[in-house]
């Protein structure tokens, strides 16, 4: 991911898993609505994409406890390449899922899995994120805001 202020202009570019979400006349954003990539994801996706995340959240839970049983650190660099492979794979899954709004990296990188759930929606109707069924109404919600526009911070 790669935002920034256009050169010419001075407006931000912002860029998720899915694309460029905003921009400008000089660099505009990526024409993926919600709408569009609605009709893209079928349940066996969404099936394949929140198995492929429960994976993930797994081998994290397992890395961590053996470093901790270890006394490594956390910005040690022996764990910088897990770390390196999960932003990957989550930015992989968000693309498969039509995720335009990096509402994944969010549950994933801001949630803690569900763990640390908070409330997120739009237009006044804000859920509690804390499972994959409710991950995924995030991403269908019919709503152009990301992940952290949607969010209201409140758990």
């Amino acid at each position: 991911m790669s935002s920034f202020a256009c050169d010419k202009c001075g407006e931000i570019c912002s860029d998720t898993g899915g694309g460029y979400i905003t921009g400008c006349e000089h660099y505009p954003p990526d024409n993926k609505t919600q709408e569009d990539k609605m009709d893209k994801m079928t349940d066996s996706q969404w099936e394949f994409v929140s198995g492929e995340i429960d994976k993930i959240m797994r081998q994290i839970d397992r890395f961590s406890d053996a470093t901790d049983g270890l006394k490594i650190a956390p910005e040690s660099p022996i764990v910088e390449p897990i770390y390196f492979v999960k932003d990957i794979a989550v930015g992989a899954l968000s693309r498969l899922a039509g995720d335009v709004g990096d509402n994944i990296g969010w549950f994933v990188f801001e949630c803690d899995f569900g763990r640390n759930a908070k409330k997120a929606g739009c237009d006044g109707d804000m859920r509690l994120i804390n499972n994959y069924d409710m991950l995924r109404w995030l991403i269908d919600l019919d709503c152009s805001c990301s992940a952290e526009q949607k969010t209201d911070n409140a758990e």
